[in-house]
């Protein structure tokens, strides 16, 4: 599900469906745009992906854990990126709010990443046995 989730109505109830069509075990890939990323902390009246009515719902990893635990799906892994975003965003805010020097911009934007604070969140899950 690439950007999608946010979109529709009642996101509990599109991942109940997608749960039911998942065997035992199945591997669900979700991603969306992380309202909890650096550069939404930093303006999210301004953030390009508030793009209400088109986004109806926001995530973070907390409320996706809480959404897909709720679903019968068990979180594997969860990391951000930058992905559809765009990364001068992500420097923008990098130097404003961390004091990123030019030079040291691809180390911290990837510890940005690690710490989910990218502004795309991957998460795989696994649809739990029985």
């Amino acid at each position: 599900s690439f950007h999608c989730i946010e979109h529709v109505l009642d996101p509990k109830s599109e991942i109940m469906r997608i749960s039911s069509l998942c065997k035992s075990n199945g591997i669900f890939l979700l991603v969306v745009p992380n309202a909890s990323s650096l550069v939404a902390e930093d303006s999210f009246s301004t953030w390009k992906w508030k793009a209400w009515p088109n986004h109806l719902f926001y995530f973070s990893p907390q409320n996706l854990r809480i959404l897909l635990d709720g679903s019968g799906f068990e979180v594997m892994e969860v990391y951000s990126q930058v992905g559809d975003s765009d990364i001068n965003d992500d420097k923008r805010v990098a130097r404003k709010q961390l004091r990123v020097k030019d030079k040291d911009m691809d180390k911290e934007l990837k510890a940005l990443y690690a710490s989910n604070k990218g502004q795309e969140l991957v998460v795989l899950s696994r649809k739990r046995a029985g």
